[in-house]
């Protein structure tokens, strides 16, 4: 009934179209809707010192007047108010730091979740399309406590991001109700004419892109196992494809910390513990991590 809805993409068993067995794993086969063109600057770049005075006074709860100032050779900004740091880098980010004042024994993800969310609503900059992606113990300064990635979406398609030293779009450590650490990468959809569309006649299945690729899959399967294709004999396609826990159409962000940047329109496919890219147009690897 979903298939005779043309406003609808299409969604398939990677068990039924390659008889995997147990891989229940529902994919994209195509994807029936325009994906807009969409461009991206580095915020941070663009901000005066006044706009970092008022965000290094919100984060460091003191008046500028009583922060400390610290300009980097490299062009960073620092400002201090005793335990407590904040960081503006040239590779769009912003770092805060502010050691634990009191030892957490016992990790209440609850409360944590709650701190969290307060601080970033309160201090931080919360983009549209911001969510929670991972969740992980931690532990420090001798205290239990959370690590929480958020990732974002563009128009409701999620971003990967490609710079090497900026992983996520936001990573916190939070212990009950103290925020020790927050990163984030200030990064921003420009608004460019919606007039810029892809046709989507051109975007590759992810199929194609498996098919297209799939000595790439393989080859890295059996580095992954320390396995020979002799060894697997006629199963190593089923292995192969088995491998492989996700696939979803998302735009990656090379983060070359441009002014103007566009970001490419990607099949991210997960396997091998490891997170591909390729582009949806060409089918050529772009990104690995």
């Amino acid at each position: 009934m979903i298939e005779e809805n043309d406003d609808f993409d299409y969604y398939y068993s990677m068990s039924e179209i390659f008889e995997l067995g147990g891989n229940n794993i529902f994919i994209p086969y195509e994807i029936r809707n325009n994906l807009a063109a969409v461009f991206v600057k580095n915020d941070l770049a663009n901000m005066t010192k006044a706009d970092m005075e008022t965000l290094a006074q919100r984060f460091l709860e003191k008046d500028k007047d009583y922060l400390r100032q610290i300009v980097e050779s490299n062009g960073s900004t620092i400002f201090i108010n005793d335990n407590r740091v904040i960081k503006f880098n040239l590779n769009g980010t912003v770092e805060f730091f502010h050691s634990l004042e009191n030892k957490v024994e016992d990790r209440n993800l609850y409360l944590s979740l709650s701190t969290a969310a307060d601080f970033i609503s309160k201090k931080a900059y919360s983009a549209k399309g911001m969510y929670l992606a991972e969740t992980d113990e931690i532990e420090a300064e001798g205290s239990l406590g959370y690590r929480f990635v958020f990732k974002y979406r563009v128009r409701g398609i999620p971003v990967l991001l490609g710079n090497r030293e900026v992983n996520e779009y936001v990573q916190m450590e939070v212990f009950n109700n103290q925020v020790r650490s927050y990163k984030q990468l200030f990064r921003g959809e420009m608004n460019i004419d919606i007039s810029q569309i892809q046709a989507s006649d051109n975007l590759l299945s992810s199929f194609d892109v498996i098919d297209r690729n799939y000595e790439f899959f393989e080859k890295a399967y059996l580095k992954a196992n320390s396995l020979s294709k002799e060894e697997l004999g006629d199963s190593v396609i089923q292995k192969v494809l088995s491998s492989i826990e996700d696939i979803t159409i998302a735009y990656y962000d090379p983060g070359l910390m441009e002014q103007r940047e566009r970001l490419v329109t990607i099949w991210q496919i997960k396997a091998n513990n490891k997170v591909y890219a390729f582009n949806a147009y060409s089918g050529k690897l772009v990104y690995e991590r």
